[in-house]
């Protein structure tokens, strides 16, 4: 730990300290003065809450341990103090302290085991999780296995969920998943037995894990689940943190980032709570590798080099071997070399030291093992030549004892303990042959369960020893016949002997390393084998010989070359039928000839073979050879031929240009052989199906020619024999099908005609047959579908030499088409009629409405302005929002008639795109705070602050939808999004969308993919604002976009559309300049203003209007007054109404205009809202126009303008 951190712990010690303290002499001042039964008490209740992670922090009960350890001394209580120990370790295990926790540890685990076995079997798990986490498996293994046996021997079933979760840690890190699975297994059933909530969870979690691993994430998912309920339930705030990061391991590795770091921030946050180093730089290095997936490289750096810090500080070694490795390629790809290097290096360097370690690691415990052995021999040849000694003495001693014995008794009672004691010294005998035994085996054991072959080299490559694994490889049964041998004699070629001679003196130098050579066992059999070397050092560091990890990869190695080699024949394969696809493509070119087929193909068959480069074609057809650019004669070709109707009418053949491997003495592989035939088969059936279409290209010449002479059906009457016949196309005309034409005849044609024809129809057949003139005539048949068709008919009478009639030849023409467009044609002149009459009476309609609303806008304006009480206020509020609703009403039916027409222009203008948007904002500003709805405006950066299009009609679209939303709208807010996309620097789509859907849809709104928006139909138009909706997607399809919609059941609606703008070339004045109200009034200030108007109410209003900008204003109330008050004086701007009594304001302007040669500028107000009204004014003498309702900013401007550009002249 660096000296800072531990700074940092040692004044948050003293804190938990005094704070503790004070918390002590709160209930006690004087602990000491305590009795024992007190003392002990307050000992147990420190120790309960050091364990509490649900009350107390990790310091706070950090001190609560040490407290409890500093009384448990005091008083001399064994079982206390090992309890104290063991929770400080415990603490210091979670917070990375793995150096203090492992001396704690070996201090509860050289206790008498009696005292406390499951305080001894925890501290010897906890301290083999240490060795686990820092790389020395064996070491683990060897001490969590202890802690098994301990708690199996003691029958504490409690205790082996804890030892059989963490036995399957070691062994899964040792590689052994399915032993690894086993003993989580065991792990869970125990724990289930025991009820122990906290193992269970582990068990699952730790079961998940290697479910994962395996790419079964949902068993993986299930598991976690399983274990985050138990968690939950139990409050256990740290395995829920383990969980939620493999929960977000999952969803990294699916590719769901943001749920992925979702899950890490939340175990993150909980860290700040609970103290899991490990934990933490788990975390931390997932979060960055969720951000370098997402390729946001700068904070995957930073969430990686937090990772390495806490791992280089508490010596978790395999996390900064991943750190360093990730931080390399993340400064590799952003081409910051040096430091990529840097991390390179000391991956490299701590992978060399991981792997030296662990093989080094492995010869000590082997050998410990094999020392342990040759040890128990050497006490077993003491203890028995002791005990032959012993024997042999004891022997003397009988002969001595036999012969006294018959002199004394009781030396007879001296001999038989003798003998007793004799009879114990065999009996420990055979207890250390049997001890050598189990060691022996044990030892057998671990050499025979190792995965790998293990093989030991002398410093001359001689082997030394070997175990079954590498017998097996090297293809012996008896590990003696292999003792002695040179390993470089199982080496296959010159450069394996040579590479092994290499490595060998690396590794006299002390170098690890692992390689692959190929060899020949034993049995002769030819094999890949890995070599994972490390050389055997002395007391001195210096090389003895080396040992040897084999495995045998002949298996792989075949499965390289096998997928390697069907590879190649795949994409042969693959190049084979892209050749024949692309002949048959070029074939079907309409009206390609073969000749240019053959052309083609010259270049489309080499690509078909092996060696492509060097191939040469000819083709020849028709006694016509085609030959690619580089053909020539060589003896290495192939021909086939091509084939009509088993008639050879040509061959292709193909030749390489240089030689190439033979296979069976023919250059050519099989597959080419059969590519080539199955193109000259393609050849024949181009050619077949070329003279098809030649002799179907002349029948439908012929039947065109019979079509022109045969434009109508016909029907027959013979009048001798008096049968009927009916022409085929007669029966086409009358959609019969082949089984009533065989049926068919004049009474069935009687049915045929429509019961209101067949007076008609009659009436003609009655004329005289010696009426030898063409008659003509109409009528209707109905068909057996149901169908009506109009028929224009013609009768002919035939005769015979003599002059006879003897037929009656009637001909038919179907005109139900030409019927059909006369309707048509009549039925739009109607239309457009009536259009035009709609169309005045709106106009009319609307010049009637807006006289009125220009009084009550104009009144109200004025009110809003004037001291009014908030109840007055919000009235004259409401009168205002009715009349502009209104108004609006009136637009829209005026705007939805002049788009039906064709007379509706769009007009492009500079807008600004902020402005546009807060105008709207104000607008909907009082109806959203009605709705209780927030209106949200998100305008992407990339959208220009000024584009070209209609402002008008964009203004109208977007308040119409806004409008649309908020009153369907279920919740609380409401989006305007706009972006752009799909466009260049000058023309460019702007995107659309008003939703009240959280997620931006926009960028896919048009895609037609997106099932769920669809173009807007009847059925919304009846729900919706109707009108509005409908003028809204008329004037999108008028912009060149489409206006689409979105149902939801839980929300509203949502609106998405699209247009095409442009980007201003230079900025106009009307970009650059502002609105600003004041002073436009004071421009206008002292202006002379002549206004005609003969509406009483509307001169209130205009009156109101001026009289407000400090103007002065003449009224008259009609042209000819306006003219009168002209004459009296001067004015600078003439205000005219345009439709009045006595003189309109178009004739007065003709007066004026010829009465002055520089008459004050000539402003109209009309409530007439047709274009072609507005046009005929201009075109008149008007200067300019104003529509009625009048808004007093309007006028301002209106007269602002005029007024400035007069005073400029």
């Amino acid at each position: 730990m660096q000296p800072a951190l531990k700074k940092f712990f040692l004044i948050l010690s003293v804190a938990l300290l005094i704070f503790h303290n004070q918390s002590l002499s709160a209930q006690d001042s004087n602990p000491s003065a305590l009795t024992e039964t007190q003392r002990e008490t307050l000992i147990k209740d420190l120790l309960e809450k050091s364990g509490d992670r649900l009350r107390w922090s990790h310091h706070a009960r950090l001190e609560f341990a040490y407290t409890a350890y500093e009384y448990a001394l005091a008083h001399e209580n064994p079982d206390l103090k090992l309890h104290a120990m063991f929770n400080i370790a415990e603490l210091y295990f979670q917070q990375g302290s793995f150096d203090a926790a492992v001396n704690y540890f070996d201090t509860i685990i050289e206790f008498e085991p009696k005292i406390n076995i499951e305080l001894v079997v925890k501290a010897k798990t906890y301290k083999g999780s240490i060795y686990r986490i820092n790389g020395y498996l064996y070491e683990a293994l060897d001490i969590i296995h202890s802690a098994h046996k301990f708690a199996e021997e003691d029958d504490s079933q409690y205790l082996l969920p804890l030892t059989s979760n963490n036995l399957g840690l070691v062994y899964r890190s040792f590689g052994d998943t399915s032993l690894a699975m086993e003993f989580f297994e065991k792990a869970l059933e125990n724990a289930q037995y025991n009820k122990d909530t906290s193992q269970i969870i582990l068990s699952k979690t730790f079961m998940g894990n290697l479910y994962r691993s395996k790419n079964r994430t949902s068993e993986a998912y299930s598991l976690y689940l399983d274990a985050m309920n138990l968690a939950e339930l139990s409050h256990d705030q740290q395995n829920i943190a383990l969980i939620n990061n493999n929960i977000g391991d999952i969803y990294r590795d699916n590719g769901d980032f943001d749920k992925a770091l979702e899950y890490y921030y939340a175990v993150l946050s909980m860290l700040d709570e609970i103290v899991l180093v490990g934990l933490e730089t788990v975390t931390l290095r997932n979060v960055g590798d969720a951000y370098l997936r997402m390729e946001n490289r700068d904070a995957a750096l930073e969430y990686f080099s937090k990772s390495l810090q806490i791992a280089e500080e508490t010596g978790l070694r395999w996390l900064m071997r991943k750190n360093y490795l990730s931080l390399s390629g993340i400064y590799s790809q952003t081409l910051q070399y040096d430091s990529a290097y840097f991390y390179l290096s000391k991956y490299n360097d701590l992978n060399q030291e991981i792997f030296y370690n662990h093989l080094l690691n492995s010869i000590e415990y082997y050998t410990e093992r094999v020392s342990e052995a040759q040890r128990m021999e050497e006490l077993y040849k003491f203890r028995l030549e002791r005990n032959l000694l012993l024997l042999i003495i004891a022997g003397l001693l009988l002969l001595f004892f036999v012969s006294l014995s018959i002199l004394i008794y009781k030396r007879f009672k001296e001999k038989r303990e003798h003998i007793g004691r004799l009879q114990n010294a065999l009996e420990q005998k055979n207890i250390t042959e049997r001890a050598l035994q189990q060691s022996e085996e044990n030892y057998q054991m671990l050499i025979k369960t190792l995965n790998e072959g293990l093989i030991v080299l002398d410093l001359k490559n001689k082997i030394e020893f070997v175990n079954f694994k590498a017998c097996k490889v090297l293809g012996v049964t008896d590990k003696n016949d292999l003792i002695g041998r040179d390993f470089k004699n199982f080496l296959l070629t010159p450069e394996d002997e040579k590479l092994f001679h290499n490595k060998m003196e690396l590794q006299k130098m002390g170098i690890s390393d692992h390689y692959e050579v190929k060899m020949k066992n034993v049995t002769g059999d030819i094999l890949w084998v890995n070599l994972s070397s490390a050389p055997i050092l002395d007391e001195n560091l210096k090389s003895k010989g080396s040992v040897t990890l084999i495995t045998d990869v002949t298996e792989r190695k075949k499965y390289e070359e096998n997928y390697n080699e069907l590879t190649s024949n795949l994409n042969q394969k693959i190049k084979q039928l892209n050749c024949l696809y692309d002949i048959s493509d070029i074939s079907g070119v309409p009206g390609i000839s073969f000749e240019e087929i053959i052309n083609k193909s010259l270049e489309i068959i080499p690509v078909g073979l092996k060696y492509s480069y060097d191939i040469g074609v000819q083709i020849m057809f028709d006694n016509k050879v085609y030959s690619s650019p580089n053909y020539k004669e060589t003896p290495w070709s192939y021909t086939v031929p091509i084939k009509v109707q088993k008639k050879k009418l040509g061959h292709i053949k193909v030749v390489y240009l240089e030689q190439k491997p033979n296979i069976n003495k023919d250059p050519f592989h099989f597959n080419e052989k059969i590519l080539l035939k199955n193109i000259s088969e393609k050849f024949g059936q181009i050619l077949e199906s070329k003279n098809l279409e030649k002799v179907l290209l002349e029948n439908q010449e012929r039947l065109k020619e019979i079509q022109k002479i045969a434009k109508i059906g016909h029907w027959e009457k013979n009048l001798v024999k008096g049968n009927y016949t009916f022409s085929d196309n007669f029966f086409d005309i009358a959609e019969l099908t082949p089984e009533r034409r065989k049926f068919f005849d004049y009474e069935k044609f009687e049915e045929l005609i429509h019961s209101e024809d067949r007076d008609t129809f009659k009436t003609i057949e009655d004329i005289d047959k010696d009426h030898d003139k063409v008659l003509s005539f109409y009528y209707r048949i109905l068909t057996h579908q149901g169908k009506v068709k109009n028929i224009f008919s013609s009768r002919k009478v035939l005769r015979d030499e003599d002059g006879t009639a003897t037929k009656l030849v009637y001909t038919i023409q179907d005109i139900t088409e030409q019927k059909i467009n006369q309707e048509l044609q009549h039925k739009a002149e109607v239309a457009l009629k009536t259009s035009e009459a709609k169309q005045q009476v709106l106009a009319d309609m609307s010049f009637e409405m807006r006289t009125p609303l220009n009084g009550i806008m104009g009144v109200v304006d004025f009110l809003l302005k004037s001291d009014l009480t908030p109840v007055q206020a919000n009235l004259a509020g409401t009168i205002k929002e009715s009349s502009e609703g209104l108004m609006n009403i009136i637009n829209n039916i005026q705007d939805l008639s002049r788009i039906e027409n064709g007379n509706f222009q769009i007009e492009e203008h500079h807008v600004n795109v902020k402005e546009l948007v807060q105008r709207i904002t104000n607008l909907f500003e009082v109806l959203a705070k009605q709705k209780g709805v927030k209106l949200m405006v998100e305008i992407d950066s990339s959208v220009p602050q000024f584009i070209k299009t209609d402002e008008n009609r964009l203004f109208q679209i977007l308040s119409g939808l806004i409008n649309s939303v908020i009153k369907e709208t279920k919740h609380d807010t409401v989006y305007l999004r706009i972006s752009v996309s799909d466009g260049t620097k000058k023309s460019f789509n702007v995107k659309v969308e008003v939703s009240d859907e959280i997620d931006k849809t926009s960028k896919k709104h048009l895609s037609k993919s997106d099932k769920s928006l669809r173009h807007l139909k009847g059925s919304d138009l009846y729900h919706q604002d109707g009108l509005s909706l409908t003028i809204s997607n008329k004037l999108v399809e008028l912009l060149g976009g489409n206006l689409m919609i979105k149902n939801s059941e839980k929300n509203g609606n949502s609106f998405y559309f699209s247009f095409n703008a442009t980007l201003p070339d230079i900025e106009s004045k009307s970009m650059k300049s502002s609105d600003n109200g004041d002073e436009v009034m004071q421009a206008i200030e002292g202006l002379r203003v002549l206004y005609a108007e003969d509406k009483i109410i509307n001169q209130k209003v205009i009156s109101l209007m001026l009289s407000h900008a400090n103007c002065s204003i003449t009224i008259a109330n009609n042209g000819a007054e306006a003219i009168e008050k002209l004459e009296e004086q001067e004015f600078d701007v003439i205000l005219m109404d345009m439709i009045m009594p006595v003189m309109d304001g178009l004739e007065a302007i003709k007066i004026i205009r010829e009465k002055y040669s520089d008459p004050p500028p000539i402003i109209g107000l009309t409530a007439m809202s047709m274009e072609k009204s507005k046009k005929l004014y201009m075109e008149n003498g008007l200067d300019d126009l104003i529509t009625k309702p009048v808004k007093a900013a309007d006028l301002y401007k209106k007269l602002s303008s005029w007024y400035t550009e007069k005073k400029v002249k």
